[in-house]
């Protein structure tokens, strides 16, 4: 099972360091989250993220409040492995499927389990939000990033379920996820 460290963008904060940090703990993953994107609907720290991008290996999973699909190029253009989608953001199931008919295994699909139902069809990895090990067994747990909910975050409760990746929260050791 993948670990992905999860870093916010924060003006008072050096996320350059902190993705380097993780690249060099072994991430293969590292999801950013644009803070100020989700209300705005687009990226907000974009010449950020492509700094942060060239120095990396693809590694990048961008979560900024992508809402179009031209916007969703941009990003992926700047060389970002993926970007979050978060159904509940976009307006319709078609637009949903027409990111992925677009984009494909580009797109991580984000939700709580009951908004991911309307992308568990199609063959695409998913974020789930503020899981707990039951919550996500009804779908191929191989495509599934958990972001678990607070009171699941023992590594020990998710080393039998199959997943893709699990979220580690800034704060928590990636060598160690809060076990115990």
């Amino acid at each position: 099972m993948l670990l992905v460290p999860k870093l916010v963008i924060q003006p008072d904060s050096d996320i350059r360091s902190k993705v380097e940090q993780a690249r060099k703990g072994g991430a293969k993953r590292i999801l950013v989250v644009d803070s100020d994107a989700k209300v705005a609907g687009a990226p907000q720290h974009v010449q950020l993220v492509s700094e942060i991008v060239a120095g990396g290996q693809g590694d990048l999973i961008l979560d900024a409040g992508i809402r179009l699909i031209h916007v969703a190029e941009l990003v992926l253009g700047l060389g970002v492995a993926q970007v979050v989608v978060w159904v509940d953001d976009v307006a319709t199931d078609l637009a949903l499927r027409n990111f992925h008919a677009k984009f494909g295994s580009s797109i991580l699909y984000a939700g709580t389990v009951n908004q991911l139902e309307v992308v568990k069809d199609l063959d695409t990895q998913m974020l789930v939000s503020a899981a707990a090990p039951d919550d996500v067994m009804q779908y191929r747990t191989e495509r599934i990033l958990v972001d678990p909910d607070p009171s699941c975050r023992n590594l020990d409760l998710w080393s039998n379920v199959g997943l893709f990746g699990l979220i580690v929260e800034e704060g928590c050791s990636f060598n160690d996820l809060c076990r115990g």
